[in-house]
């Protein structure tokens, strides 16, 4: 099992690491059911850690979503492919914040505006 406390983790890629690697121990048939659950839940917390300190990483989001599918928490993995798959971009004129897959902007220079 993964002692966070005594590395303490501050940068998300190592709170990452280290929950994808509890969650894997967790699956170590010769620990107790008690530790495995404690490996399990160690793990989870610390990706969900890593997640909400950079939503914008994938590896990040891949596990997230893979933790909420085993738990059947459907509406939580669309929550998180909003996140990642709608990045905000600032438009041409700088008046109005564009989204690639949802664009608001009305300006006639900016690349993302609405057409319609």
């Amino acid at each position: 099992m993964v002692s966070v406390d005594s590395q303490n983790p501050l940068e998300w890629p190592a709170q990452l690491l280290l929950g994808l690697e509890a969650i894997n121990s967790s699956k170590n048939e010769v620990q107790t059911e008690a530790e495995r659950a404690q490996s399990f839940l160690q793990g989870t917390k610390l990706i969900e850690k890593a997640f909400n300190a950079n939503q914008r990483s994938a590896a990040a989001a891949n596990a997230l979503c893979e933790i909420f599918l085993r738990k059947g928490n459907h509406k939580r993995v669309r929550t998180v492919k909003k996140l990642i798959f709608s990045p905000v971009l600032k438009c041409v004129a700088g008046t109005q914040t564009c989204r690639t897959y949802h664009p608001i902007c009305r300006h006639p220079h900016c690349p993302n505006r609405r057409l319609s």
